[in-house]
């Protein structure tokens, strides 16, 4: 394992990532400083070394993935407005919590904002994954799924399953193609709500 890993490697195992959104949400947490307990002040710490040791492909992974969410925003017809609010959230440093407050109270329907945010997230979190292990030499990635009853039964979902591909080559799948799970080239049905996850070899 490549010791530049190991802090990431060490955030994973104390919280999971099976909720993407809880993960973030934490994530937002620490980096605020703010009110943490003494777990999340050690996982602090290991973020803060980990950044500073990682300055220029977080600085260049930040930037791709602002150009994927500019993306979303041009492509998602239902939630584009929303789409833009978690950017400008985000960009104004709001807590997950504090943005979806906003975004209920503006569009009074609180079951397609967390639709929202829980795609756009997780989208987010695998993209960035993937171009920083990308940067770290990794030169193939694995498709996940969470095998349980609620992975959904389309035939791109379910041929990817553990396929394993170079990792800046696309998954192709009954006509469709993505880069990592959540990808914006993805139809709704394959996309929404999607809780897959890429490994890296």
């Amino acid at each position: 394992l490549d010791n530049s890993l190991l802090p990431i490697v060490a955030i994973v195992g104390m919280y999971s990532l099976k909720r993407p959104k809880r993960f973030v949400e934490k994530i937002v947490k620490i980096n605020s400083g703010r009110g943490l307990s003494a777990r999340e002040k050690r996982a602090s710490v290991i973020l803060n070394d980990f950044k500073r040791d990682s300055e220029r492909i977080l600085k260049e992974t930040r930037k791709l993935a602002r150009d994927q969410l500019d993306t979303s925003i041009l492509k998602s017809k239902r939630s584009k407005r929303m789409v833009a609010d978690l950017r400008e959230g985000i960009k104004e440093n709001k807590s997950i919590a504090k943005i979806k407050k906003d975004m209920v109270s503006k569009y009074n329907n609180l079951s397609n904002v967390e639709r929202t945010l829980d795609t756009e997230l997780h989208s987010q979190g695998e993209f960035v994954r993937l171009k920083h292990s990308q940067a770290l030499g990794y030169t193939h990635k694995v498709w996940n799924t969470q095998r349980d009853s609620k992975v959904r039964n389309t035939k791109f979902h379910t041929n990817v399953e553990n396929k394993r591909v170079p990792i800046d080559s696309d998954f192709r799948q009954a006509g469709l193609k993505a880069s990592q799970p959540g990808d914006v080239r993805l139809p709704p049905s394959d996309r929404i709500r999607c809780r897959c996850y890429l490994t890296f070899e």
